[in-house]
């Protein structure tokens, strides 16, 4: 990674621009054939602890320290690490043949050039390292979103998607004519949830501003031709990271399908959130790539909501990413918690069993140890996220909403189906104290994991995914306009922007009243340990369940029960009347606006 582009991505500075002047040490001369590269080392948070307890502190109403969140550029000086570390790295690297040092705004990362292969690093830095950044170019998340079906023709598209209704099946699906299919206008799906109560009082996202992760090109002239269509006039800006990632062009014959992600999660976002401004990170799909990407995101703080539909199964994720991956990012995630951001994330869209599509399965071999594939998606897996699973939605002719049902489309949900919304226990986060002091009891809390001594809580509790729910299925999936065509679309990819861009609407009541949501997942949990504001802000989705595989193995999946489960979370957004609603309830749960 060259020193200008990690500038731009990542905010670096040159390590001589610090107060303390580090000089180069003697040391050994590398071999020629030693081949020069752009190295990367991530450094490990200092007080994590004391970080922890911030973010619950600042996003617990009860406490005196509510909506205190970190002012921008404090995480660097309160958490990064310290300039005696920095120093001592800086002269360990140039004594090792290293130059051009460089530090992240966040001083979680150092970067230089040299060698390809860096020497073991010296036991007394040892602790304050986390490991080197994998920055092979080809390892990657996967985009939670599953393939269409398109329909050509823009115009006649328009009066289709515009007018489709519960009533039309088939038409333009990827299960055709399947019964029961009812696609529905993202629109439609904003109403059904509500949101109109709160458009009607002006809450449309004005003034908020959604930061959307992309790791994929995309066709950036086809949201004039959807705003026209639906009315609207997006606000959207591009920011490439890491040299970015060109328009898709040329590399659809590549990659079928490239572009669609970024058009569901942008459409989504502006029918959700229609006065919004949405502004697009792209880098490339890559260990360094997605980590930049994120710091850029989370280091600008200006965006309240950070939409990501990528991710992958979190048990394969050192080994896919590298093993310093998965810790790089939880502390970016952690950054932007203390900093009264919250990340939506995806959680995957093969059901409990994360891991079976690693394998490249549609039913898996029966003699398959469950325990193999059974996993959740990274980063929803990581507490630091409001992680989103996947739902059914059902609508009457009116647009209001009859049903709600866990999202499987699996095996295990039929014979043509292929897809399930994730949940589970995470193999590597113990659960967090706001999620514990609402999901109890064997009812609704896997522990079995915690057993095995993966999980590494010490209450002996796991993380639970996902915490909420949203449209996701195909039956009932978003129409979208993608790379000149009509198309629906599917998977826990498109939950994910739908419940960013209701947090964009919920901010924006807030701060037209003076106030500032923070850091998400801890107020929805305290809404629902009151059982009349659960009711009125979620709709608990009690049918269905996520079990992935093939009906002829043991269910290892999870079941839609009252309350809290791993199939739906706490349910689905609900607003039968703007104040009880989860809009308003959030509305009235900011803090006063304080930096």
């Amino acid at each position: 990674m060259h020193l200008r582009r990690a500038v731009a991505g990542l905010g670096l500075l040159p390590a001589a621009v610090l107060p303390s002047a580090m000089h180069a040490a003697a040391g050994t001369p590398h071999s020629p054939a030693d081949r020069v590269a752009r190295i990367e080392i991530a450094l490990r948070i200092r007080h994590a602890d004391d970080l922890r307890h911030q973010i619950e502190k600042t996003s617990d109403p009860s406490s005196s320290s509510y909506g205190h969140v970190l002012s921008h550029g404090l995480f660097a000086a309160r958490y990064g690490a310290s300039r005696h570390t920095f120093s001592r790295l800086t002269a360990w690297l140039t004594a090792s043949g290293y130059s051009d040092v460089a530090i992240a705004a966040d001083r979680l990362f150092v970067s230089a050039s040299g060698p390809s292969v860096l020497p073991t690093i010296p036991a007394a830095l040892a602790h304050d390292v986390l490991g080197v950044v994998d920055t092979a170019p080809d390892r990657g998340f996967t985009s939670h979103l599953r393939q269409p079906a398109p329909t050509r023709n823009a115009e006649r598209g328009c009066r289709a998607a515009r007018s489709v209704g519960p009533g039309d099946q088939g038409r333009t699906a990827f299960f055709p004519g399947r019964r029961g299919d009812r696609y529905l206008t993202l629109p439609r799906i904003a109403g059904a949830y509500g949101l109109p109560r709160a458009y009607n009082r002006g809450y449309l996202g004005r003034g908020i501003e959604v930061d959307v992760f992309e790791a994929e090109a995309s066709f950036r002239v086809d949201l004039p031709t959807f705003d026209r269509c639906f009315g609207l006039r997006t606000h959207i800006t591009y920011r490439p990271i890491d040299g970015g990632v060109p328009d898709a062009g040329g590399e659809v014959s590549q990659q079928p399908f490239v572009g669609l992600e970024t058009a569901v999660d942008v459409e989504t976002i502006a029918s959700f959130a229609p006065k919004a401004h949405i502004v697009v990170y792209q880098g490339p799909n890559s260990a360094s790539g997605i980590i930049h990407t994120f710091a850029a995101m989370v280091q600008s703080d200006r965006a309240r909501i950070i939409s990501n539909s990528f991710g992958g199964c979190e048990d394969l994720a050192p080994t896919a990413l590298g093993a310093t991956f998965v810790r790089s990012l939880h502390q970016i995630l952690e950054q932007a918690a203390a900093q009264g951001q919250t990340v939506t994330a995806a959680s995957g869209d093969t059901g409990a069993e994360d891991c079976a599509a690693s394998f490249g399965v549609a039913g898996l071999d029966p003699l398959l140890n469950p325990i193999d594939v059974q996993a959740v998606d990274f980063p929803a897996s990581d507490p630091n996220t409001l992680a989103v699973g996947g739902t059914r939605l059902d609508v009457d002719d009116a647009g209001d909403r009859v049903g709600e049902i866990v999202w499987n489309d699996g095996p295990a949900g039929g014979p043509t189906a292929r897809f399930a919304g994730g949940g589970g226990p995470s193999h590597d986060f113990g659960m967090s104290a706001w999620q514990r002091r609402t999901v109890s009891g064997p009812s609704n809390v896997s522990d079995a994991t915690a057993a095995t001594g993966v999980c590494p809580a010490a209450a002996g509790v796991c993380r639970q995914v996902p915490d909420v729910a949203a449209n996701a299925s195909f039956a009932t999936g978003p129409i979208v306009y993608w790379h000149g065509e009509w198309t629906d679309a599917g998977g826990t990819s498109a939950a994910s922007p739908e419940w960013a861009g209701l947090l964009a609407v919920a901010n924006s009541c807030a701060v037209q009243h003076g106030r500032r949501i923070g850091f998400v997942p801890p107020l929805l949990y305290r809404i629902a340990r009151s059982a009349h504001s659960y009711r009125e802000a979620f709709l608990d989705v009690t049918r269905g369940n996520n079990d992935y595989v093939s009906p002829r193995r043991p269910v290892i999946g999870y079941s839609a029960r009252r309350g809290f489960d791993q199939a739906s979370g706490l349910g689905a957004p609900r607003n039968r009347t703007f104040h009880s609603g989860i809009v308003g309830q959030l509305c009235r749960l900011a803090p006063s606006s304080r930096g």
